[in-house]
């Protein structure tokens, strides 16, 4: 009885010693092309090819329109967030997460409350709120 569970045993992990021979055969084959320094060179030079973009650095946060944030843009000009894209080219985030305003909020009306306090003036209120919001853009 021992015997046949041994056996069984050995066979079992035969098959997964050559199942995982056959899985790593691929993976092998590339890191053996990888390991010359040669072929290590072509392909940095491909890639380098394949992926230079001619004025790269000058697209960089270029838009004035956006702002990065946790999970996404938000965009000023379609009032919409999105996730962002590889060609939206923005490397800079507030890292806030995007809350939709909720004009019916408390913490909406506690900061008007204030601002209505600080600035009683409406039109001196508007100027201020309008100042602020534009300093987002850009």
């Amino acid at each position: 009885m021992m015997k046949e569970i041994l056996t069984g045993m050995y066979k079992f992990i035969a098959d997964v010693c050559e199942s995982y021979t056959e899985t790593i055969k691929p993976a092998t084959k590339i890191i053996d092309f990888i390991q010359s320094s040669d072929n290590r060179r072509k392909m940095m030079y491909t890639c380098a090819g394949m992926l230079y973009k001619e004025g790269f650095e000058e697209l960089l946060d270029s838009r004035k329109d956006v702002i990065g944030m946790k999970g996404g843009m938000y965009n000023f000009i379609e009032d919409r967030f999105r996730r962002m894209e590889p060609d939206d080219y923005i490397t800079l985030s507030t890292r806030i997460p995007f809350v939709p305003l909720d004009c019916n909020s408390k913490a909406t009306n506690e900061v008007l409350d204030l601002l209505a306090k600080v600035f009683p003036n409406e039109d001196i209120r508007r100027y201020f709120m309008r100042f602020i919001s534009s300093c987002l853009e850009g």
